[in-house]
This record gives C-alpha cells, structure tokens and sequence, in this order.
C-alpha cells in the first residue's frame, strides 16, 4: 500500500477511501513491520548459536548484535531526551500563563457556540504560541471548534477549502460561523472584529454571525465529479456570492445537465463571474442547540425557495427532520449541508448517524486480537482445519443417543439389527450376512 498508485495503478480503487488516502502516511506501518524484520534477523544466528555448545560463538554473536543495534538506541535515546527537555521547557511556559488560559476557556465554555480563530500556519497564527505549543491547538485540546488545518478536519470536503479563508471579509466569517477570535494583544483587525476582553497577553473578539445555521437561496445548480469541487469552490469562495446568501446546489455524478439553471461544475468560475443578484431577506433564526453530531434550531421562513444551511461538511448519513418529518438534505456550495423548507414556523433536527458498516468494522476490530492468540495458541490445528477446507469436509461432532447412518443395533434375539439406510443400500433378493453371538464367543464382522 505505501508504494501507492504508480505501483498499485488502478487496483488501488478496490480499496475504500483509496482516492483520499496520503500513502506516505502509511511510512509508519513500514518501519513496525522493519522491527520486525529486525527481530527476525537477528534471531536466525542466535538460533544458530544455540546449537554450539562453543562459549565463543555465544560472545561474537552478543558482540554482533550490540554492534547492530548500538545506532538505533543511540539515536532513540537522543531523540527522547530532546523531547523530554523541550517538553519540560512547555510545561513552565505553559505554567507561567496558566491563570489566564483557564479564564480565557471558561470565559468561551459560557458564550453562545461558534468556531473560534486562532491564527494559522500561514499568517499570524504560526508565531501564536506558547513556547512550542500553538495556542489554536490549545483550545482544539479543550474541545472547542476552531478553525485550523490540524484536529479532525482532514478528510472532509471542506478541509482544503479552510486555507481559502479572508480574515478581512466579514462573509467568510459567517460562511464558517467564525464567531470568535483569540489573538495575541496588539493583532489588527478589521472594525466588524468587536473586541471582548482580555486575559494576560490574549485577547478575545466577537464576530456577529447567524451560528451554526443560516437561510440562503440556490438560485443555480453544478453537477460534475468530486474531482472538480475545489476549484469550483474556491471561484464561489472568492465571488460575492457567499456575501448574498447565494449557495448553488452541487450534484455528483448527476449525469447530463437537465436545465437552463444547471451548469457543468468545470464552468463554475465562468458562471459565478458575474454579479450575483440581490437577495431579500428570507426569514428568521431561533436559538440553535448544538450537541456532539446534533444540531436544532427553530426558524421561520418567509420565502419558499428557502434552503435552511448547516455550515457543516455534507455527507449521506446526516438524518434531516422538519417538524418531526424526515427531509433529504443536499449539498451546496462549498460543500455543506442544507434541506430544503417551505414558508412558516418549523422545528428542525440534524443528526449524523454512523451507518452499519461502522459496527461490522468495531465488531472485527474487537476479534481480531482474540481470534490472532487463539490462532497462535492453537496453531497446531491450523493444517487440518486447512486440509479440510480445501477437499470441502468439515469434523463431525458426535451427539449423545445419534447414530451414522448405515449402522447396526443389536436386537433382543441376539441378531444384529440394521438400520432402514443400510437396508434400503442392500440389493433386491440378497439378505446380508449376519452373525449370531454366543456367549464365549467374539463377535464376528459380517464379510464386506
């Protein structure tokens, strides 16, 4: 597997998730399996050395492996203690603005849910931090939702899309419900940026977004392959589309294009070029409940086009609810979810529900060690159990009180009794044999 597509080619797709995979990640199984190797290697001369009864063999082949091995401890001691001493170094950094940090986490635990800013790799972010520690980790590590290339976001749609994010636009700060930021005392920001208070060196901001939901319009619809997703999105992201509310409909897969409003995905920057139109107010938001892969609001709508969005990643197993009725959502632009709603008053619910394929695999997951040590333990039963497999036979567990068919019974006359599948079995007008048993005397098989 980590030789990846240019070995594997397309073989490679049998496997799920095989597209968005990074092999070179997959480094890490190569250098367990080395130790292993290693292991390996170096029990083949012991082995060996055990067979001679010599003391010399024993002490060149200890010599040998100190040899060997010295390289690897060495640079595995050093690697250890620079991270021990780097660590010890973090942890007094970390003490000396303790205080403040935890005024600053109990002070976002009691505000309204949003992300949180904290700076990025590519901007301000690389150098807010605490000694080694970036502080938009820091509050990743206290669970709060923040707006970064690390954590959870890898493998959704939209994890390529978070670098595209402009700090001075105050749409982008609503289409990713930035409602707060964390910087470091002295940090510009543009006005809508509303400062809140201040904890030692940090400081934490405000940004007036509609939350986690929002009522936007698709008045246009892109349907091509995943593979075009992100330069479509990153043309919408940097149009005046998101400022509108305007969140075209992306389909996958969707075949040929059906409408005057439907667009290959591959012409978004063309399409998404002009002006967008003006769009009115399209209803009102309630207090929204946010849980672990849960979400509620109550909204009314005043327009019937209206689509209620998630700014969350779309994927097939969110479970959408109006009014206790169960609605498909679909995706938008840049990949979120939404659902259609019609005008009025409604109760909404969201839900991520893994589907079944996630307890098969916890399932495995959880037999797979036992069933490797009761393989190893009983290994000895492995070649049979394999010969059987392969002519197709099983082993035939013997039952109290069941008899194999064609078998004898003694009758009360002292004459063995057939069974009816080993009389059916005989020829017409041949009796078999039959031995009579006397006392004294052994019983005698019926010749075959």
């Amino acid at each position: 597997m980590y030789f990846g597509r240019s070995t594997w080619g397309a073989l490679i797709d049998l496997v799920p998730g095989a597209r968005d995979l990074h092999f070179h990640r997959l480094i890490a199984g190569v250098h367990l399996a080395g130790i292993l190797l290693i292991g390996i290697g170096l029990a083949v001369p012991w082995r060996w050395v055990f067979t001679r009864r010599d003391p010399r063999f024993l002490l060149a082949a200890l010599a040998i492996t100190v040899f060997a091995l010295y390289p690897a401890f060495r640079e595995r001691a050093g690697y250890l203690s620079d991270n021990a001493r780097m660590m010890a170094k973090a942890q007094a950094a970390l003490g000396a603005e303790e205080q403040d940090l935890a005024l600053l986490v109990e002070t976002l635990r009691g505000l309204p849910p949003g992300r949180i800013y904290a700076g990025r790799e590519k901007d301000w972010g690389k150098e807010y931090r605490i000694d080694q520690v970036h502080v938009s980790y820091l509050l990743s590590r206290h669970g709060f939702d923040t707006l970064n290339y690390i954590t959870l976001h890898h493998f959704s749609l939209n994890a390529d899309l978070m670098p595209l994010f402009d700090a001075t636009r105050a749409d982008h700060y609503n289409l990713f419900n930035i409602r707060y930021v964390v910087a470091p005392a002295g940090q510009r920001f543009p006005e809508f940026v509303q400062p809140l208070r201040q904890f030692g060196r940090h400081r934490l901001y405000e940004v007036p977004t509609t939350g986690y939901f929002d009522l936007v319009g698709a008045d246009r619809t892109f349907v091509g392959d995943k593979n075009e997703l992100y330069a479509a999105a990153s043309a919408w992201l940097q149009s005046a589309f998101p400022g509108e509310d305007l969140y075209p409909r992306v389909v996958f897969g969707g075949g040929a294009i059906a409408s005057p409003r439907q667009f290959p995905l591959a012409r978004a920057a063309e399409v998404l070029s002009q002006a967008p139109p003006e769009e009115p107010v399209r209803g009102r938001l309630g207090p929204e409940t946010v849980g672990s892969g849960r979400y509620e609001v109550r909204v009314d709508v005043d327009r019937p086009d209206s689509l209620l969005l998630l700014k969350t990643a779309y994927h097939p197993n969110w479970q959408a609810t109006v009014d206790g009725v169960n609605v498909d959502p679909v995706m938008v632009m840049p990949s979120y979810l939404a659902i259609p709603i019609g005008t009025g008053a409604h109760q909404v619910r969201l839900e991520y529900r893994p589907g079944l394929l996630h307890g098969g695999l916890l399932v495995l997951s959880l037999l797979a060690i036992p069933t490797i040590v009761l393989a190893e333990r009983r290994r000895d039963l492995l070649p049979g159990l394999l010969d059987r497999l392969r002519q197709g036979r099983w082993p035939v567990v013997p039952r109290p009180g069941l008899r194999k068919l064609g078998s004898t019974r003694p009758s009360p006359n002292g004459r063995e009794r057939q069974s009816a599948p080993a009389r059916a079995a005989r020829p017409e007008g041949k009796r078999a044999p039959t031995t009579a048993w006397q006392p004294g005397r052994k019983r005698q098989r019926p010749p075959s």
